[in-house]
């Protein structure tokens, strides 16, 4: 074994080590959802017992319905069971992100302190049971009807002043898509406009390289330095789902949206010109016109693969069948 992984490896028995015997209560082995002292003297019984993977000297812990942190060093509440959701940060030992009453905010157990201000997020900053977010990020929020975006510190980055952001990404070198009144525009991850142009409508990204917007009813696709396009390269991806209000939209390269009516779900997947859509819990498929090739009836549908020409799988009240881009089903 080498010397560096010998240090390693000593580091870490050193920390976990440290974490033990600093440690006076655990997690109960004879009453479930507890915790105890290590001479299981003192039980706290609570609603669900859940541990901090983010820090092992904390435990997240349920009352009545309500979240707090338990410290497993001193036998206190670090945060008292009054609030109704608590998420670890990954990798960051004594921040928590606090739900409550629709509204989040972080908080430092160590200094006791809430370290930012209530907001509701503009984005998924949550995945199970941890916030993924790094300590200086900035991310979009909505404080007290304005939007912006701040770090979890609380700090502003870009300024609480627009009606919307439509689109943004954790981090900094991102365009955000900000909307103040009737008007859209562009912005870096510090709010500074990366061209001076308006847009009547910005549907979103549609990849890493390109955003989708409208001068009025004219689309026109701009990359992340601000210039403008008329239709995106051959090379990129030929259609795009967009959610706009209750509507789900499919559009293609040259900015054209091609559904009809409103579907729940489109399969972009080796669609070869026609998709297959769900509406209404039933499936059916369209053309790139959004002509309806089959009606939204089957409970399901397939490509078929290996086909020279294009065909599909369909099952509807458990029998089978197959059916090519005219339409006319072949049943088994």
């Amino acid at each position: 074994m080498t010397r560096k992984k010998i240090s390693v490896s000593l580091i870490f028995c050193t920390f976990l080590i440290q974490n033990i015997f600093s440690q006076k209560f655990q997690f109960c082995d004879f009453y479930e959802n507890s915790i105890c002292n290590i001479k299981g003297e003192k039980v706290i019984l609570y609603d669900s017992v859940f541990a901090n993977r983010s820090n092992y000297n904390t435990a997240f812990v349920v009352k009545n319905g309500l979240s707090g942190v338990f410290s497993l060093e001193t036998g206190n509440e670090l945060i008292p069971c009054k609030y109704e959701k608590i998420y670890s940060c990954n990798e960051i030992e004594n921040i928590v992100l606090i739900e409550d009453k629709k509204e989040h905010f972080f908080y430092d157990f160590t200094s006791k302190k809430q370290i930012s201000p209530n907001f509701i997020s503009l984005m998924t900053l949550i995945d199970g049971d941890k916030a993924y977010i790094g300590l200086n990020d900035p991310f979009p929020v909505n404080i007290k009807g304005k939007c912006g975006s701040i770090t979890m510190f609380g700090k502003t980055i870009i300024p609480l002043e627009y009606d919307a952001i439509i689109a943004s990404k954790i981090g900094y070198d991102k365009v955000n898509i900000v909307q103040k009144e009737s008007a859209y525009f562009l912005t870096d991850s510090i709010g500074n406009r990366i061209n001076n142009k308006n847009y009547s409508d910005v549907f979103g990204y549609w990849n890493e390289d390109y955003i989708l917007g409208y001068k009025l009813e004219v689309p026109v696709f701009i990359d992340v330095k601000g210039n403008e396009f008329d239709k995106l390269p051959e090379s990129e991806q030929q259609y795009q789902k967009f959610q706009k209000s209750d509507t789900l939209l499919l559009v293609n390269r040259k900015g054209k949206i091609i559904n009809k009516r409103n579907y729940d779900f489109y399969d972009l997947s080796e669609s070869k010109g026609y998709f297959i859509v769900k509406g209404d819990g039933k499936k059916g498929v369209i053309d790139i016109e959004g002509k309806e090739i089959l009606p939204l009836k089957y409970d399901n549908i397939w490509h078929k693969w290996g086909e020279e020409e294009i065909t599909f799988e369909l099952l509807l009240n458990d029998k089978k069948g197959v059916c090519g881009i005219k339409g006319e089903v072949t049943w088994e």
